[in-house]
Protein backbone atom coordinates (compact mmCIF):
# COMPACT_ATOMS: atom_id res chain seq x y z
CA UNK A 1 0.00 0.00 0.00
CA UNK A 2 2.61 2.15 0.92
CA UNK A 3 4.34 1.82 -2.32
CA UNK A 4 0.48 2.22 -4.55
CA UNK A 5 0.74 6.07 -2.29
CA UNK A 6 4.33 6.70 -3.39
CA UNK A 7 3.41 5.95 -7.02
CA UNK A 8 0.00 8.12 -7.03
CA UNK A 9 1.93 10.68 -5.12
CA UNK A 10 4.43 10.13 -8.09
CA UNK A 11 1.81 10.56 -10.64
CA UNK A 12 0.48 13.64 -9.24
CA UNK A 13 4.17 15.37 -9.46
CA UNK A 14 4.22 14.44 -12.80
CA UNK A 15 0.75 15.78 -13.79
CA UNK A 16 1.45 18.90 -12.58
CA UNK A 17 4.62 19.27 -14.22
CA UNK A 18 3.59 18.16 -17.38
CA UNK A 19 0.27 20.81 -16.34
CA UNK A 20 3.46 23.67 -15.33
CA UNK A 21 4.72 22.27 -19.20
CA UNK A 22 1.69 22.55 -20.91
CA UNK A 23 1.40 26.02 -19.48
CA UNK A 24 5.02 26.99 -20.74
CA UNK A 25 4.05 25.81 -24.38
CA UNK A 26 0.80 27.78 -23.92
CA UNK A 27 3.11 30.89 -23.15
CA UNK A 28 5.00 30.25 -25.84
CA UNK A 29 2.31 29.82 -28.37
CA UNK A 30 0.51 32.68 -27.02
CA UNK A 31 3.95 34.75 -27.65
CA UNK A 32 4.51 33.59 -31.09
CA UNK A 33 0.91 34.53 -32.15
CA UNK A 34 1.77 37.82 -30.42
CA UNK A 35 5.09 38.18 -32.93
CA UNK A 36 2.85 36.67 -36.02
CA UNK A 37 0.40 39.58 -34.90
CA UNK A 38 3.18 41.81 -35.14
CA UNK A 39 4.43 40.89 -38.24
CA UNK A 40 1.17 40.89 -39.69
CA UNK A 41 0.63 44.43 -38.14
CA UNK A 42 3.94 45.13 -39.82
CA UNK A 43 2.85 44.05 -43.17
CA UNK A 44 -0.56 45.89 -43.16
CA UNK A 45 1.15 49.02 -42.08
CA UNK A 46 3.40 48.30 -44.87
CA UNK A 47 0.37 47.95 -47.12
CA UNK A 48 -0.82 51.41 -45.65
CA UNK A 49 2.15 53.12 -46.64
CA UNK A 50 1.79 51.89 -50.09
CA UNK A 51 -1.74 52.90 -50.06
CA UNK A 52 -0.50 56.07 -48.47
CA UNK A 53 2.14 56.56 -51.41
CA UNK A 54 -0.67 55.78 -53.85
CA UNK A 55 -3.20 58.30 -52.58
CA UNK A 56 -0.50 60.93 -51.09
CA UNK A 57 -2.63 62.34 -47.96
CA UNK A 58 -3.14 59.37 -45.43
CA UNK A 59 0.22 60.15 -43.58
CA UNK A 60 -2.03 61.40 -40.52
CA UNK A 61 -3.47 58.25 -40.81
CA UNK A 62 -0.77 56.27 -40.84
CA UNK A 63 0.27 57.86 -37.60
CA UNK A 64 -2.78 57.16 -36.01
CA UNK A 65 -2.58 53.57 -37.08
CA UNK A 66 0.89 53.35 -35.50
CA UNK A 67 -0.52 54.71 -32.16
CA UNK A 68 -3.26 52.69 -32.33
CA UNK A 69 -0.94 49.42 -33.24
CA UNK A 70 1.37 50.84 -29.86
CA UNK A 71 -1.06 51.00 -28.44
CA UNK A 72 -2.17 47.52 -28.66
CA UNK A 73 1.21 45.86 -28.65
CA UNK A 74 1.24 48.03 -24.91
CA UNK A 75 -2.21 46.60 -23.85
CA UNK A 76 -0.88 42.90 -25.27
CA UNK A 77 2.32 43.03 -23.30
CA UNK A 78 0.39 43.73 -19.88
CA UNK A 79 -1.87 41.03 -20.72
CA UNK A 80 1.22 38.63 -21.08
CA UNK A 81 2.31 40.34 -17.85
CA UNK A 82 -1.19 39.35 -16.34
CA UNK A 83 -1.19 35.99 -17.52
CA UNK A 84 2.31 35.66 -16.31
CA UNK A 85 1.45 37.03 -12.67
CA UNK A 86 -1.81 34.68 -13.09
CA UNK A 87 0.59 31.66 -13.66
CA UNK A 88 2.71 32.56 -11.10
CA UNK A 89 -0.39 32.51 -8.47
CA UNK A 90 -1.06 29.19 -10.55
CA UNK A 91 2.16 27.77 -9.35
CA UNK A 92 1.58 28.74 -6.04
CA UNK A 93 -1.57 27.04 -5.41
CA UNK A 94 0.05 24.52 -7.41
CA UNK A 95 2.81 24.68 -3.86
CA UNK A 96 0.09 24.95 -1.66
CA UNK A 97 -2.13 21.85 -2.80
CA UNK A 98 1.42 19.62 -2.78
CA UNK A 99 1.57 20.66 0.77
CA UNK A 100 -1.64 20.44 1.13
CA UNK A 101 -0.90 16.09 -0.78
CA UNK A 102 2.51 16.20 1.33
CA UNK A 103 0.52 16.66 5.16
CA UNK A 104 -2.61 14.19 3.99
CA UNK A 105 0.24 11.86 3.06
CA UNK A 106 1.87 12.06 6.39
CA UNK A 107 -1.55 11.97 8.06
CA UNK A 108 -2.75 8.62 5.99
CA UNK A 109 0.83 7.37 6.93
CA UNK A 110 0.44 7.78 10.87
CA UNK A 111 -2.75 6.14 10.35
CA UNK A 112 -1.58 3.68 8.10
CA UNK A 113 1.77 2.70 10.56
CA UNK A 114 0.11 -0.41 12.79
CA UNK A 115 -1.73 -2.40 9.63
CA UNK A 116 1.95 -1.96 7.67
CA UNK A 117 4.48 -3.04 10.40
CA UNK A 118 5.07 -6.74 8.96
CA UNK A 119 5.21 -5.84 5.26
CA UNK A 120 7.57 -2.76 5.31
CA UNK A 121 10.38 -4.68 6.54
CA UNK A 122 10.50 -6.55 3.40
CA UNK A 123 9.99 -3.70 0.69
CA UNK A 124 11.60 -1.01 2.49
CA UNK A 125 15.24 -1.16 1.33
CA UNK A 126 14.36 -2.24 -2.10
CA UNK A 127 11.70 0.39 -3.41
CA UNK A 128 13.91 3.24 -1.92
CA UNK A 129 17.28 2.03 -3.86
CA UNK A 130 14.63 1.44 -7.21
CA UNK A 131 12.32 4.33 -6.81
CA UNK A 132 15.16 6.77 -6.20
CA UNK A 133 17.05 5.83 -8.76
CA UNK A 134 13.96 6.19 -11.21
CA UNK A 135 13.47 9.81 -9.97
CA UNK A 136 16.93 11.18 -10.40
CA UNK A 137 17.02 9.60 -13.68
CA UNK A 138 13.78 10.75 -14.90
CA UNK A 139 14.98 13.80 -13.26
CA UNK A 140 18.24 14.47 -15.13
CA UNK A 141 16.28 13.27 -18.70
CA UNK A 142 13.77 15.92 -18.24
CA UNK A 143 16.17 19.08 -17.58
CA UNK A 144 17.98 17.66 -20.15
CA UNK A 145 14.95 17.72 -22.05
CA UNK A 146 14.13 21.00 -21.24
CA UNK A 147 17.33 22.26 -22.03
CA UNK A 148 17.49 20.70 -25.36
CA UNK A 149 14.14 22.35 -25.89
CA UNK A 150 15.11 25.54 -24.97
CA UNK A 151 17.73 24.96 -27.28
CA UNK A 152 16.28 24.25 -29.98
CA UNK A 153 13.46 26.80 -29.67
CA UNK A 154 15.93 29.33 -28.89
CA UNK A 155 18.00 28.55 -32.36
CA UNK A 156 14.14 28.21 -34.74
CA UNK A 157 12.83 31.66 -33.12
CA UNK A 158 16.27 33.49 -34.18
CA UNK A 159 16.72 31.95 -37.61
CA UNK A 160 12.88 32.99 -38.09
CA UNK A 161 13.24 36.47 -36.97
CA UNK A 162 16.37 36.55 -39.14
CA UNK A 163 14.28 35.03 -41.75
CA UNK A 164 11.54 37.51 -41.31
CA UNK A 165 13.89 40.87 -41.59
CA UNK A 166 15.96 39.47 -44.58
CA UNK A 167 12.51 38.95 -46.24
CA UNK A 168 11.24 42.34 -45.44
CA UNK A 169 14.25 44.02 -46.16
CA UNK A 170 14.17 42.88 -49.93
CA UNK A 171 10.30 43.45 -49.84
CA UNK A 172 11.04 46.80 -49.28
CA UNK A 173 14.00 47.27 -50.95
CA UNK A 174 12.02 45.87 -54.08
CA UNK A 175 9.15 48.47 -53.28
CA UNK A 176 11.23 51.14 -53.49
CA UNK A 177 13.14 50.43 -56.18
CA UNK A 178 9.85 49.44 -58.58
CA UNK A 179 8.17 53.08 -57.40
CA UNK A 180 11.46 54.98 -57.86
CA UNK A 181 11.34 53.11 -61.64
CA UNK A 182 8.20 54.10 -61.83
CA UNK A 183 8.17 57.37 -60.77
CA UNK A 184 11.33 57.74 -63.30
CA UNK A 185 9.48 56.18 -66.00
CA UNK A 186 6.21 58.67 -65.34
CA UNK A 187 9.15 61.61 -65.79
CA UNK A 188 10.72 60.15 -68.88
CA UNK A 189 7.49 59.79 -70.57
CA UNK A 190 6.26 63.43 -69.32
CA UNK A 191 8.99 64.72 -71.43
CA UNK A 192 8.76 62.77 -74.37
CA UNK A 193 5.64 64.15 -74.53
CA UNK A 194 6.73 67.84 -74.64
CA UNK A 195 9.44 67.09 -76.48
CA UNK A 196 6.55 65.26 -79.44
CA UNK A 197 4.45 68.52 -78.84
CA UNK A 198 7.24 70.96 -79.56
CA UNK A 199 7.87 68.77 -82.68
CA UNK A 200 4.76 69.06 -83.92
CA UNK A 201 4.38 73.19 -83.16
CA UNK A 202 8.04 73.07 -85.04
CA UNK A 203 6.44 70.89 -88.00
CA UNK A 204 3.64 73.41 -88.29
CA UNK A 205 5.55 76.04 -88.44
CA UNK A 206 7.61 74.96 -91.55
CA UNK A 207 4.28 72.99 -93.38
CA UNK A 208 2.82 76.98 -92.71
CA UNK A 209 5.71 78.76 -94.48
CA UNK A 210 6.01 75.92 -97.04
CA UNK A 211 2.43 76.95 -97.44
CA UNK A 212 2.48 80.63 -97.53
CA UNK A 213 5.80 79.63 -100.20
CA UNK A 214 2.74 77.39 -102.20
CA UNK A 215 0.19 80.07 -102.42
CA UNK A 216 3.35 83.13 -103.61
CA UNK A 217 3.82 80.84 -106.13
CA UNK A 218 0.27 80.24 -107.36
CA UNK A 219 -0.42 83.84 -106.39
CA UNK A 220 2.00 84.40 -108.87
CA UNK A 221 1.21 81.68 -111.97
CA UNK A 222 -2.17 83.04 -111.41
CA UNK A 223 -2.22 86.35 -111.19
CA UNK A 224 -1.56 87.07 -115.05
CA UNK A 225 -4.24 84.29 -116.00
CA UNK A 226 -7.17 85.05 -112.36
CA UNK A 227 -6.56 89.03 -112.08
CA UNK A 228 -10.40 88.42 -111.35
CA UNK A 229 -10.01 86.42 -108.43
CA UNK A 230 -6.98 88.95 -106.84
CA UNK A 231 -9.62 90.08 -104.18
CA UNK A 232 -10.92 86.98 -103.61
CA UNK A 233 -7.55 85.33 -103.42
CA UNK A 234 -6.53 88.65 -100.93
CA UNK A 235 -9.37 88.33 -99.27
CA UNK A 236 -8.64 84.59 -98.21
CA UNK A 237 -5.27 85.19 -97.99
CA UNK A 238 -6.10 87.53 -95.09
CA UNK A 239 -8.24 84.95 -93.57
CA UNK A 240 -5.39 82.30 -93.83
CA UNK A 241 -3.07 84.90 -92.24
CA UNK A 242 -5.58 85.60 -89.63
CA UNK A 243 -6.16 81.97 -89.35
CA UNK A 244 -2.52 81.11 -89.27
CA UNK A 245 -2.16 83.88 -86.57
CA UNK A 246 -4.95 82.48 -84.42
CA UNK A 247 -3.38 79.08 -84.75
CA UNK A 248 -0.12 80.75 -83.43
CA UNK A 249 -1.09 82.53 -80.86
CA UNK A 250 -3.12 79.15 -79.70
CA UNK A 251 0.04 77.63 -80.56
CA UNK A 252 2.40 80.11 -78.27
CA UNK A 253 -0.90 79.86 -75.68
CA UNK A 254 -0.22 76.16 -75.70
CA UNK A 255 3.23 76.27 -75.32
CA UNK A 256 3.31 78.03 -71.91
CA UNK A 257 0.37 76.04 -70.83
CA UNK A 258 2.76 72.97 -71.68
CA UNK A 259 5.58 74.64 -69.91
CA UNK A 260 3.59 75.69 -66.98
CA UNK A 261 2.53 72.14 -66.74
CA UNK A 262 6.09 71.03 -67.01
CA UNK A 263 6.96 73.05 -64.30
CA UNK A 264 4.07 71.82 -61.99
CA UNK A 265 5.42 68.39 -63.18
CA UNK A 266 8.81 68.91 -62.11
CA UNK A 267 7.49 70.45 -58.75
CA UNK A 268 5.24 67.97 -58.15
CA UNK A 269 7.93 64.93 -59.14
CA UNK A 270 10.35 67.24 -56.95
CA UNK A 271 7.18 67.30 -53.76
CA UNK A 272 7.20 62.94 -54.68
CA UNK A 273 10.92 62.87 -53.82
CA UNK A 274 10.09 64.58 -50.62
CA UNK A 275 7.54 62.48 -49.84
CA UNK A 276 9.53 59.46 -50.62
CA UNK A 277 12.65 60.95 -48.72
CA UNK A 278 9.64 61.20 -45.88
CA UNK A 279 8.74 57.85 -46.40
CA UNK A 280 12.27 56.32 -46.28
CA UNK A 281 12.64 58.22 -42.62
CA UNK A 282 9.18 56.97 -41.58
CA UNK A 283 9.95 53.02 -42.58
CA UNK A 284 13.10 53.17 -41.12
CA UNK A 285 11.72 54.76 -38.00
CA UNK A 286 8.96 52.10 -38.02
CA UNK A 287 11.41 49.23 -38.61
CA UNK A 288 13.87 50.25 -35.86
CA UNK A 289 10.68 51.33 -33.51
CA UNK A 290 9.93 47.12 -34.86
CA UNK A 291 13.43 45.81 -34.03
CA UNK A 292 12.98 47.47 -30.53
CA UNK A 293 9.23 46.12 -30.29
CA UNK A 294 11.18 42.91 -31.23
CA UNK A 295 13.99 43.38 -29.09
CA UNK A 296 11.18 43.71 -26.16
CA UNK A 297 9.62 40.77 -27.05
CA UNK A 298 12.59 38.56 -26.56
CA UNK A 299 13.50 40.62 -23.46
CA UNK A 300 9.99 39.81 -22.05
CA UNK A 301 10.51 36.24 -23.43
CA UNK A 302 13.68 35.61 -22.56
CA UNK A 303 12.98 37.05 -19.01
CA UNK A 304 9.66 34.55 -18.70
CA UNK A 305 11.55 31.58 -19.63
CA UNK A 306 13.96 32.70 -16.54
CA UNK A 307 11.96 33.38 -14.41
CA UNK A 308 10.12 29.68 -15.58
CA UNK A 309 13.57 28.01 -15.31
CA UNK A 310 14.19 29.44 -11.83
CA UNK A 311 10.91 28.66 -10.53
CA UNK A 312 11.47 24.83 -12.16
CA UNK A 313 14.92 24.46 -10.07
CA UNK A 314 12.88 26.07 -7.01
CA UNK A 315 10.22 23.64 -7.55
CA UNK A 316 13.00 20.90 -8.12
CA UNK A 317 15.02 21.32 -4.93
CA UNK A 318 12.18 21.94 -3.31
CA UNK A 319 10.81 18.27 -4.48
CA UNK A 320 14.62 17.07 -3.36
CA UNK A 321 14.23 18.80 -0.41
CA UNK A 322 10.79 16.79 0.43
CA UNK A 323 11.91 13.71 -1.30
CA UNK A 324 15.05 13.64 1.59
CA UNK A 325 12.68 14.83 4.12
CA UNK A 326 10.36 11.88 3.47
CA UNK A 327 13.38 9.24 3.09
CA UNK A 328 14.75 9.94 6.14
CA UNK A 329 11.04 9.92 7.62
CA UNK A 330 10.73 6.58 6.16
CA UNK A 331 13.96 5.22 7.59
CA UNK A 332 12.95 6.63 11.27
CA UNK A 333 9.64 4.38 10.87
CA UNK A 334 11.26 1.92 9.11
CA UNK A 335 13.40 1.64 12.46
CA UNK A 336 10.97 2.54 14.90
CA UNK A 337 8.85 -0.37 13.09
CA UNK A 338 12.05 -3.21 13.25
CA UNK A 339 12.27 -2.43 16.77
CA UNK A 340 8.59 -3.15 17.62
CA UNK A 341 8.91 -6.47 15.04
CA UNK A 342 11.41 -7.49 17.13
CA UNK A 343 9.69 -6.70 20.49
CA UNK A 344 6.46 -8.50 19.32
CA UNK A 345 8.55 -11.33 18.25
CA UNK A 346 10.52 -11.93 21.49
CA UNK A 347 7.13 -11.15 23.55
CA UNK A 348 5.44 -13.86 21.15
CA UNK A 349 8.37 -16.18 21.32
CA UNK A 350 7.82 -16.23 24.99
CA UNK A 351 4.13 -16.66 24.75
CA UNK A 352 4.98 -19.50 22.21
CA UNK A 353 7.41 -20.66 25.06
CA UNK A 354 4.28 -20.36 28.22
CA UNK A 355 1.78 -21.87 26.15
CA UNK A 356 4.28 -24.88 25.17
CA UNK A 357 4.79 -25.43 28.84
CA UNK A 358 0.96 -25.04 30.01
CA UNK A 359 0.51 -27.66 26.84
CA UNK A 360 2.41 -30.33 28.19
CA UNK A 361 0.97 -29.75 31.55
CA UNK A 362 -2.24 -30.61 30.20
CA UNK A 363 -0.97 -33.63 28.24
CA UNK A 364 -0.04 -34.64 31.16
CA UNK A 365 -2.58 -34.17 32.96
CA UNK A 366 -4.90 -35.81 29.88
CA UNK A 367 -3.05 -39.25 30.84
CA UNK A 368 -2.94 -39.26 34.52
CA UNK A 369 -6.80 -38.54 34.60
CA UNK A 370 -9.72 -40.54 36.16
CA UNK A 371 -11.63 -43.05 34.23
CA UNK A 372 -14.54 -42.41 33.05
CA UNK A 373 -17.47 -44.29 34.58
CA UNK A 374 -18.71 -45.60 31.20
CA UNK A 375 -15.23 -46.76 31.11
CA UNK A 376 -15.38 -48.57 34.06
CA UNK A 377 -18.69 -50.09 32.77
CA UNK A 378 -17.05 -51.01 29.21
CA UNK A 379 -14.42 -52.64 30.98
CA UNK A 380 -16.41 -54.53 33.25
CA UNK A 381 -18.74 -56.08 30.85
CA UNK A 382 -15.94 -57.02 28.92
CA UNK A 383 -14.67 -58.93 32.08
CA UNK A 384 -17.88 -60.46 32.40
CA UNK A 385 -18.17 -61.54 28.93
CA UNK A 386 -14.49 -63.42 29.43
CA UNK A 387 -15.55 -65.00 32.34
CA UNK A 388 -18.98 -66.47 30.36
CA UNK A 389 -16.61 -67.41 27.48
CA UNK A 390 -14.19 -69.13 29.87
CA UNK A 391 -16.94 -70.84 31.38
CA UNK A 392 -18.18 -72.28 27.38
CA UNK A 393 -14.40 -73.03 26.80
CA UNK A 394 -14.73 -75.34 29.32
CA UNK A 395 -17.75 -76.20 28.78
CA UNK A 396 -16.45 -77.43 25.45
CA UNK A 397 -13.93 -79.40 26.47
CA UNK A 398 -15.54 -81.33 29.08
CA UNK A 399 -17.81 -82.14 26.27
CA UNK A 400 -15.03 -83.02 24.31
CA UNK A 401 -13.65 -85.11 27.02
CA UNK A 402 -17.58 -86.70 27.62
CA UNK A 403 -16.73 -88.33 23.30
CA UNK A 404 -13.38 -88.96 23.88
CA UNK A 405 -14.96 -91.45 26.35
CA UNK A 406 -17.65 -92.70 24.20
CA UNK A 407 -15.25 -93.92 21.75
CA UNK A 408 -12.80 -95.37 24.32
CA UNK A 409 -15.30 -97.47 25.57
CA UNK A 410 -16.26 -98.74 21.60
CA UNK A 411 -13.11 -99.48 20.41
CA UNK A 412 -14.12 -103.12 19.54
CA UNK A 413 -16.48 -101.48 16.67
CA UNK A 414 -15.42 -101.52 12.40
CA UNK A 415 -16.44 -100.74 9.79
CA UNK A 416 -14.74 -99.84 6.38
CA UNK A 417 -13.45 -96.58 6.34
CA UNK A 418 -11.74 -96.58 9.86
CA UNK A 419 -9.11 -98.97 11.51
CA UNK A 420 -9.99 -101.35 14.19
CA UNK A 421 -7.09 -100.41 15.90
CA UNK A 422 -7.46 -96.30 16.69
CA UNK A 423 -5.95 -93.70 18.70
CA UNK A 424 -7.51 -92.67 21.49
CA UNK A 425 -7.96 -88.86 21.36
CA UNK A 426 -7.54 -87.78 17.77
CA UNK A 427 -10.53 -87.07 15.55
CA UNK A 428 -9.82 -85.89 12.28
CA UNK A 429 -12.45 -87.37 10.00
CA UNK A 430 -11.00 -85.87 7.03
CA UNK A 431 -8.27 -88.17 6.80
CA UNK A 432 -8.12 -90.61 4.07
CA UNK A 433 -7.56 -94.27 5.25
CA UNK A 434 -4.20 -95.47 4.26
CA UNK A 435 -4.01 -98.66 1.74
CA UNK A 436 -2.14 -101.40 2.42
CA UNK A 437 -0.02 -101.20 -0.80
CA UNK A 438 0.75 -97.83 0.04
CA UNK A 439 3.73 -97.65 2.14
CA UNK A 440 4.65 -93.56 2.44
CA UNK A 441 4.33 -92.65 6.41
CA UNK A 442 1.80 -89.47 4.70
CA UNK A 443 -0.87 -89.98 7.34
CA UNK A 444 0.88 -91.00 11.01
CA UNK A 445 -2.47 -90.65 13.13
CA UNK A 446 -6.30 -92.31 12.39
CA UNK A 447 -8.97 -91.14 13.62
CA UNK A 448 -11.55 -92.53 15.82
CA UNK A 449 -13.88 -94.90 13.96
CA UNK A 450 -17.43 -93.13 13.39
CA UNK A 451 -20.03 -94.96 15.26
CA UNK A 452 -22.19 -93.85 12.15
CA UNK A 453 -20.12 -95.30 9.20
CA UNK A 454 -20.30 -99.10 11.43
CA UNK A 455 -23.76 -98.92 11.14
CA UNK A 456 -24.08 -97.82 7.96
CA UNK A 457 -21.90 -100.73 7.22
CA UNK A 458 -23.76 -103.52 8.48
CA UNK A 459 -21.59 -104.62 11.12
CA UNK A 460 -24.16 -103.45 13.88
CA UNK A 461 -26.94 -105.60 12.31
CA UNK A 462 -29.50 -102.82 12.82
CA UNK A 463 -28.54 -101.19 15.99
CA UNK A 464 -31.72 -99.14 17.11
CA UNK A 465 -29.83 -96.75 18.43
CA UNK A 466 -27.42 -95.62 14.72
CA UNK A 467 -26.84 -91.98 13.85
CA UNK A 468 -28.07 -90.81 10.65
CA UNK A 469 -25.02 -89.36 8.31
CA UNK A 470 -24.95 -85.83 7.78
CA UNK A 471 -26.42 -85.27 4.29
CA UNK A 472 -23.66 -83.46 1.95
CA UNK A 473 -20.95 -84.76 4.05
CA UNK A 474 -17.07 -84.59 3.00
CA UNK A 475 -16.79 -88.03 5.00
CA UNK A 476 -18.90 -89.78 2.00
CA UNK A 477 -17.51 -88.84 -1.24
CA UNK A 478 -15.79 -90.76 -3.03
CA UNK A 479 -13.26 -88.02 -4.16
CA UNK A 480 -12.46 -87.19 -0.91
CA UNK A 481 -8.72 -85.14 -1.60
CA UNK A 482 -7.02 -85.54 1.82
CA UNK A 483 -4.09 -83.74 1.26
CA UNK A 484 -6.36 -80.41 1.13
CA UNK A 485 -6.26 -78.63 4.67
CA UNK A 486 -9.20 -77.55 6.41
CA UNK A 487 -9.87 -73.67 5.34
CA UNK A 488 -8.44 -70.97 7.73
CA UNK A 489 -10.65 -69.20 10.35
CA UNK A 490 -11.44 -65.86 8.33
CA UNK A 491 -11.23 -62.53 10.96
CA UNK A 492 -14.31 -60.27 10.93
CA UNK A 493 -14.36 -57.17 9.20
CA UNK A 494 -15.42 -55.28 12.17
CA UNK A 495 -14.76 -55.68 15.87
CA UNK A 496 -17.75 -57.98 17.28
CA UNK A 497 -19.17 -56.08 20.66
CA UNK A 498 -19.14 -58.98 22.91
CA UNK A 499 -22.09 -58.70 25.40
CA UNK A 500 -23.34 -60.96 28.18
CA UNK A 501 -25.51 -63.76 25.75
CA UNK A 502 -28.69 -65.38 27.47
CA UNK A 503 -28.61 -68.40 28.82
CA UNK A 504 -30.31 -69.99 26.04
CA UNK A 505 -27.56 -69.30 23.71
CA UNK A 506 -24.82 -70.46 25.56
CA UNK A 507 -24.47 -73.65 23.67
CA UNK A 508 -21.82 -73.62 20.61
CA UNK A 509 -24.64 -75.95 18.54
CA UNK A 510 -27.08 -72.30 18.77
CA UNK A 511 -24.65 -70.02 17.53
CA UNK A 512 -25.65 -67.29 14.96
CA UNK A 513 -22.17 -67.72 12.89
CA UNK A 514 -22.58 -70.27 9.94
CA UNK A 515 -18.75 -70.77 9.13
CA UNK A 516 -18.75 -71.92 12.91
CA UNK A 517 -21.90 -74.29 12.99
CA UNK A 518 -19.70 -75.72 10.19
CA UNK A 519 -16.94 -76.27 11.88
CA UNK A 520 -18.57 -77.73 14.94
CA UNK A 521 -20.92 -80.31 12.55
CA UNK A 522 -17.27 -81.57 10.95
CA UNK A 523 -15.68 -81.75 14.62
CA UNK A 524 -18.17 -83.43 15.86
CA UNK A 525 -19.95 -85.85 13.53
CA UNK A 526 -19.66 -89.12 14.77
Amino acid sequence: ELEEQYKKEKLNLEEDKSQLQQELENLKEELEDKLNTANQEIGRLQDLVRKSEQGLGSAEGLIASLQDSQERLQNELDLTKGRLKETKDALLNVEGELEQARQQHEETLAAMKEEEKLRVDRMAHDLEIKWTENLRQECSKLREELRLQHEEDKKSAMSQLLQLKEREKNAARDSWQKKVEDLLNQRFIQVVVCISSLSLFIAEASLRSELNHQHAAAIDLLRHSHHQELAAAKMELERSIDISRRQSKEHMCRITDLQEELRHREHHISDLDKEVQHLHENISALTKELEFKGKEILRIRSESNQQMRLHEQDLNKRLEKELDVMTADHLREKNIMRADFNKTNELLKEINAALQVSLEEMEEKYLMRESKPEDIQMITELKAMLTERDQVIKKLIEDNKFYQLELVNRETNFNKVFNSSPTVGVVNPLTKQKKKNDKSPTNRFVSVPNLSALESGGVGNGHPNRLDPIPNSPVHDIEFNSSKPLPQPVPPKEPKTFLSPPQSEASPVASPDPQRQEWFARYFTF
